[in-house]
């Protein structure tokens, strides 16, 4: 017998496979760092043990040194945008600049390149009530702070 399961379920498992992969990834570029920056290993050599291309492990090690902390890095935005910022000569502001304008990858890459990134105002929003709505289903004091602060807002516009 199949158990039923809901939307909201799915969703947060889904987000919660989102958040191993970033993790792992993390993870990844912690050891390539520490592969090639203390051990001295080259991009090429930790390519042909690992089977990625030494431009990804290049990738992975730049953005880990750029972010090497977890309070430096922005945990609702995905490793790749920190990676897009990674490349640049002022990570920590490009980062904060996706937080801020709540960017996707895209539109990070092309406030970057300069061009002005169009911001459909109901796109944000609707990415950031996704952000919201995932915040709240892990149902902790971060959650229970959300919903207290939803219900201000709620009282405040009737």
């Amino acid at each position: 017998m199949h158990e039923e399961v809901s939307y909201d379920q799915l969703i947060s498992e889904f987000i919660d496979a989102r958040v191993e992969g970033d993790n792992f990834i993390w993870k990844q570029s912690a050891i390539a760092y520490f592969l090639k920056e203390s051990m001295m290993i080259s991009a090429k050599i930790i390519s042909g043990d690992t089977g990625y291309s030494p431009r990804h492990i290049a990738n992975l090690v730049k953005t880990f040194s750029a972010f090497p902390t977890e309070d430096s890095r922005a945990m609702d935005l995905s490793f790749s945008h920190h990676m897009v910022a990674a490349k640049t000569d002022d990570p920590k502001f490009w980062i904060d600049q996706a937080v801020d304008n709540a960017y996707s990858v895209r539109e990070l890459q092309r406030a970057i390149d300069g061009d002005s990134p169009e911001l459909d105002p109901v796109s944000v929003a609707q990415r950031t009530w996704k952000k919201l709505e995932s915040l709240i289903d892990r149902d902790d004091e971060g959650s229970d702070y959300l919903k207290k602060q939803i219900k201000l807002l709620s009282m405040m516009y009737e």
